[in-house]
């Protein structure tokens, strides 16, 4: 996997450790917000606890959080990747092409990612 960068953030939003072309502390903060929406969206959908939460962003990356606890305490895990794993970019093109079509018609231009 080709990273960019790796942030490790404290449950304050303060950086703790970070490598390669990292946003810093003004990105912090918000990877304890993340997490937090992503385990409420999950428990809401009865869908489990989640692992992680994913950003697919343009140019075919992809931002992966996790939050680990360690002693009692919660770290989060920002990790920017180069490339979206093969086939997710697809699937999601195809997803909202279908949906459009569904309620634009056929006047619909595909829609691209990244």
């Amino acid at each position: 996997m080709d990273l960019i960068f790796i942030l490790v953030v404290n449950d304050e939003g303060l950086t703790m450790a970070e490598a390669g072309d990292s946003p810093g502390d003004d990105f912090a903060p918000y990877s304890s917000s993340i997490m937090e929406n992503a385990s409420k969206m999950a428990a809401i959908g009865q869908l489990g606890k989640p692992v992680c939460s994913a950003l697919v962003l343009e140019r075919g990356r992809m931002l992966i959080m996790h939050e680990a606890k360690l002693d009692g305490e919660s770290i989060y895990l920002s990790i920017l990747c180069r490339r979206v794993p093969a086939g997710v970019q697809s699937l999601i093109r195809k997803i909202v092409d279908c949906v459009a079509k569904a309620l634009l018609g056929d006047g619909y231009e595909e829609h691209l990612i990244g």
